[in-house]
């Protein structure tokens, strides 16, 4: 199907950016010389990863736009007025995604050679070409820092504890190499005291506000060097790089317990946390240290709970 009249019409009607500042009467000519294609839904328009020598304007209906064939969620959708394929066309690349009809649609089919030519005879069309293309690297650009910024979310989440905020075992199970590695070491092992009842007395929600209280309380007291990691239920490892004796970090966890105590959350009585702390010692594994921060710690729960003891 070529032009005429009636497509004249349609397309100022449409008011393209394409063709934005072109003469009636050149429009008409190109109009002509191009295939108006009517398409069903569903019907692929482009497909990625193939070499393109046409540019499509939609007169009617839309075109998806996806990164697979078939894909739910489009990545862009292309209406009445707007250019899909210009970039391949112009570049001589390939397609880098699907394009197929939601609906039954009509597109202006401009071949490659056709619309060199009508750059060639007009300046405007060749500015509108440039803006086009201006637009289309900006969103690509857009969608990619998207992308990038969805990418850094997602790692964060993966190891992120969802409820506390804390790191997770993944993060420990990710960094135990360097850990081990690392010759001035202190840990915390930290456990909320009578959680379990809290739970059972209060309900689990009640349980989860005491989690991210304290979890909140404890990130807030640490160092940008030090990290907090939730080990599971109740219990946290607070993981010091830079304690040079056990005084120190028998200090730091003392300051960690009373920072905790002064908490309130919601009607709930006081809460209270029991620390066992342990520094490495020259040549001991991490696995003989994290043993010695938890048996410190039952011996903090065992002698009477909202205590710190060094192991």
């Amino acid at each position: 199907m070529t032009g005429g009249p009636e497509l004249l019409e349609r397309v100022l009607q449409l008011q393209s950016p394409l063709f934005s500042g072109i003469d009636p009467t050149l429009l008409t000519e190109w109009l002509d010389a191009s295939e108006l294609r009517c398409l069903a839904g569903e019907a692929t328009v482009l497909s990625a990863d193939q070499a393109n020598s046409q540019t499509f304007l939609v007169i009617a209906g839309r075109l998806l736009v996806t990164l697979q064939q078939g894909d739910a969620a489009p990545l862009a959708t292309i209406g009445p007025g707007e250019c899909v394929g210009e970039v391949s066309t112009l570049s001589l690349g390939e397609t880098t995604a699907w394009v197929r009809c939601e609906q039954t649609s009509e597109l202006l089919v401009i071949e490659r050679q056709e619309l060199l030519a009508w750059a060639q005879q007009s300046h405007q069309l060749a500015l509108n070409l440039l803006q086009l293309m201006g637009e289309r690297l900006r969103r690509s650009n857009l969608h990619a820092r998207g992308a990038q910024s969805l990418n850094q979310q997602l790692q964060t989440r993966a190891l992120s504890d969802a409820l506390t905020g804390a790191l997770n075992r993944h993060w420990l199970d990710q960094h135990l190499e360097a850990l081990r590695a690392y010759p001035e070491l202190a840990l915390l092992m930290v456990d909320i005291d009578h959680f379990k009842a809290i739970n059972d007395t209060h309900g689990h929600s009640c349980g989860d506000a005491v989690l991210r209280a304290v979890a909140t309380t404890l990130l807030h007291s640490l160092r940008p060097s030090d990290a907090l990691v939730r080990l599971g239920g109740e219990e946290f490892l607070v993981i010091c790089q830079r304690e040079a004796s056990p005084a120190a970090a028998e200090g730091l966890g003392e300051r960690l317990r009373q920072t905790v105590q002064q908490l309130q959350v919601d009607d709930l009585p006081p809460v209270t946390v029991s620390i066992g702390v342990a520094l490495r010692t020259p040549g001991e594994a991490w696995e003989a240290q994290l043993e010695r921060a938890d048996t410190a710690l039952y011996r903090a729960k065992r002698g009477g709970r909202n205590r710190v003891e060094l192991g």
